[in-house]
């Protein structure tokens, strides 16, 4: 079977910090020993993880993800020889061995997002389309052409990629990949997906944990889109306030264009907490000689995050940073109309609240409209479950108050 190691928290390679950087090892059982031209050290996939690191610029917490999904893969297939389980021959890997595994996954409770299990089955496909490029294997993965006559088969067969992953610079597309469109609008509709993804963040011991934490609040709470937590800085940042909220003016937003950028609404306990984390958290991920303004840095770099790797932060927990913000608009939905305020109001509050330009308003407000209707469906069946629990209620007493009239009439004959 496989486990993982990991180097020590100070393992400095080619410059770079590697700390608890992962190894893939066979573990041996007693009495057991290695076959003639093994190795207990898994050298193809640290190749796979220096690659991810170095070539892909993939964040450490990132890496050890990915050895922990091709670690789990490795030791779903055991093969049972001379009544002693072994690892499987990874290089003698078939799609239908990743299918069956994907079925598993579907079919457990450890991972209950479709995102999540495509990232498992997007990672296996990747790692092994890396060995075969890298020629640590060969005839493995690849494209299959049924139009030439005695051409190789691939076992891992892959699709050509379309224009779109193209332009992504993905090299090949999966065909049994789930449908996730639906299961991204969940997370619109219901904060529970966010609920999680913050309370996994919470629960990292890792020094980019505090970082990732505020960065999952603060599109929600702040309805900040992905460019805009990208560029907060931390100058305005600076003393813990006693007030109920503080009005920030964010350098940068998508509509410098129309009016210039806009001011935001920080609540007091998230302002107060990134306060807090300008003066101890964000810290730990200063760089010698590197200066940067930003809330939120880079651990590889020190810098201003690039907008693709806000896309992994969030990624990591099973969300979208667009999610966020849509679950925060239609909380602050469900606030406004608990207060009473009618559907044109919470509307033009909120797209104020938002960031949403005038020629939005004027034109349709489709998308804040969609929020309003999806708030006011939660109240709804939230009333509806209140009332039928206080039915519930009632019914249950006037079958007890039956039930006493009934002891009393007894006691009297």
């Amino acid at each position: 079977m496989y486990e993982i190691l990991m180097t020590a928290s100070d393992f400095v390679l080619k410059d770079k910090a590697l700390g608890r950087f992962p190894l893939i090892v066979k573990r041996l059982g007693e009495d057991e020993m290695l076959e003639e031209g093994d190795t207990y050290h898994f050298d193809a996939a640290t190749e796979y993880f220096l690659h991810r690191s170095f070539k892909k610029h993939t964040d450490s917490g990132s890496v050890r993800d990915e050895a922990s999904i091709i670690c789990k893969f490795f030791n779903y297939l055991p093969v049972i020889e001379n009544g002693r389980c072994k690892p499987r021959n990874w290089i003698a890997c078939t799609s239908d061995m990743i299918i069956n595994y994907q079925i598993a996954l579907q079919n457990g409770t450890e991972i209950n997002s479709a995102a999540r299990r495509n990232r498992y089955i997007s990672t296996i496909y990747d790692f092994y389309y890396f060995c075969e490029t890298k020629n640590i294997i060969t005839g493995v993965i690849g494209f299959n052409d049924s139009t030439k006559h005695n051409a190789l088969t691939y076992p891992i067969p892959v699709l050509k990629p379309s224009k779109k992953s193209i332009k992504k610079k993905k090299a090949f597309e999966v065909d049994h990949l789930e449908r996730t469109k639906t299961s991204q609008r969940e997370y619109i509709e219901s904060p529970y997906n966010w609920d999680d993804a913050l309370n996994k963040a919470q629960e990292s011991s890792r020094k980019i944990s505090k970082r990732d934490q505020l960065m999952l609040r603060t599109v929600r709470e702040a309805f900040l889109r992905r460019e805009e937590l990208a560029r907060v800085v931390i100058d305005k940042f600076d003393s813990v306030t006693r007030e109920k909220r503080v009005n920030i003016r964010l350098e940068k937003s998508k509509l410098d264009g129309q009016k210039g950028t806009r001011t935001v609404k920080f609540e007091k306990s998230l302002y107060n907490e990134l306060v807090r984390y300008v003066r101890r958290g964000r810290k730990m991920l200063i760089k010698a000689g590197v200066s940067s303004r930003a809330m939120f840095l880079s651990q590889q770099t020190g810098k201003e995050l690039e907008l693709s790797s806000v896309n992994k932060i969030f990624e990591k927990y099973g969300v979208r940073p667009h999610d966020g913000r849509a679950v925060g608009l239609t909380e602050r939905f469900i606030e406004l109309i608990n207060k009473g305020h009618s559907k044109n109001t919470c509307i033009l509050l909120v797209s104020q609240e938002a960031g949403h330009s005038t020629k939005t308003l004027s034109g349709g407000t489709t998308t804040l409209e969609t929020h309003y209707l999806i708030a006011e469906a939660f109240l709804t069946e939230k009333k509806s479950r209140i009332n039928n629990d206080e039915l519930s209620t009632a019914q249950s007493k006037i079958v007890e108050l039956e039930q006493e009239i009934e002891r009393l009439k007894q006691s009297v004959k």
